[in-house]
């Protein structure tokens, strides 16, 4: 699979989310077997999604008999479990992405200065963590590592949300015009 990434990345700083369709339109028989074997399709997707910034994907799988309408309900059911994942911990490279998506951030920092020896600008997360970090919200170590697939500590999740006091956040609710609040029947 190629993912225009540059694509992914502008596609984000304009807020438009970047969502795959999967279907078994063109090939019912490479649908059924992909639903053979779930685990690795759901990894794979998983992983895609991870690895280019993805925000999920939209998946449709049509003309399935009974055998596969089971398989495909467990694939789904295994494929938001693994892409949301609500109970599993959050490393420091995936909270600088959310972080990255959520707040409106300066873009005019210069990429090109990474203080992070582990840090590559071919990761996925390369700008968030150093737009993050141009904007004094997430820090790396003394050591000049960023350590991104470590899981980010209750500390550090403490610092972020200090951090990311006073910036605004990426909101589609129209502005209030009334701020009164309602009136008690």
């Amino acid at each position: 699979m190629h993912v225009d990434t540059d694509l992914v990345m502008y596609a984000h700083s304009a807020y438009i989310t970047v969502t795959p369709f999967l279907s078994n339109h063109w090939s019912k028989a490479a649908g059924n077997a992909a639903l053979d074997n779930p685990d690795a399709l759901v990894r794979a997707i998983r992983d895609a999604v991870y690895a280019y910034s993805l925000d999920g994907v939209n998946v449709d799988i049509q003309n399935v008999n009974e055998t596969y309408r089971d398989k495909y309900t467990q694939f789904v059911t295994a494929l938001r479990e693994n892409l949301f994942e609500p109970d599993a911990p959050i490393t420091r490279e995936q909270m600088a992405v959310l972080l990255d998506r959520l707040l409106v951030l300066s873009t005019g920092i210069g990429y090109h200065d990474n203080p992070f020896s582990d840090v590559s600008a071919d990761d996925w997360s390369y700008t968030s963590i150093i737009k993050l970090y141009g904007n004094s919200i997430f820090s790396g170590y003394p050591d000049g590592t960023f350590l991104p697939k470590n899981n980010i500590t209750r500390a550090e999740a403490a610092r972020l949300l200090a951090g990311i006091s006073g910036y605004g956040f990426v909101t589609d609710a129209p502005a209030v015009e009334n701020e009164s609040p309602v009136q008690p029947r």
